[in-house]
């Protein structure tokens, strides 16, 4: 994964040098972390979808990622901020939200749960 990473992100033409190491570090750091090996357990039972779209209220979505068990859902969406917020502004919950309305339309049986996973933080905090 992390050869996977660095291979693409070297190839992004529109990014410096400098941008790149930045990245390659935030994300090498997010993979050796403990936090890491929390969400992609190695013996989770259930299903763990990233990058997951749907379109909900003629809008396409896209949901960072959906850790999906037996009754429950945790939709985590990744944010990459320069500055952890003392309290989660209103426009991300409000995301969430959006996330949770539509997940419950697939998942009826299912606590849903939302977070975010503050990236170069490695913190997160549950909505």
């Amino acid at each position: 994964l992390q050869n996977l990473i660095k291979n693409y992100i070297k190839n992004s033409t529109n990014l410096s040098t400098i941008n790149q190491q930045n990245i390659l570090q935030i994300i090498e750091n997010f993979l050796d972390s403990q936090l890491f090996s929390q969400i992609f357990e190695i013996n989770f039972a259930g299903k763990i979808l990233c990058e997951y779209e749907i379109f909900y209220q003629q809008k396409n979505l896209r949901i960072d990622l959906i850790k999906e068990s037996k009754n429950e859902i945790l939709i985590i969406d990744y944010k990459s901020d320069e500055t952890l917020p003392n309290q989660v502004p209103s426009h991300y919950i409000e995301q969430l939200n959006h996330y949770k309305t539509a997940i419950q339309k697939l998942y009826p049986n299912h606590q849903i749960n939302c977070a975010i996973l503050w990236i170069r933080f490695l913190q997160i905090t549950s909505i």
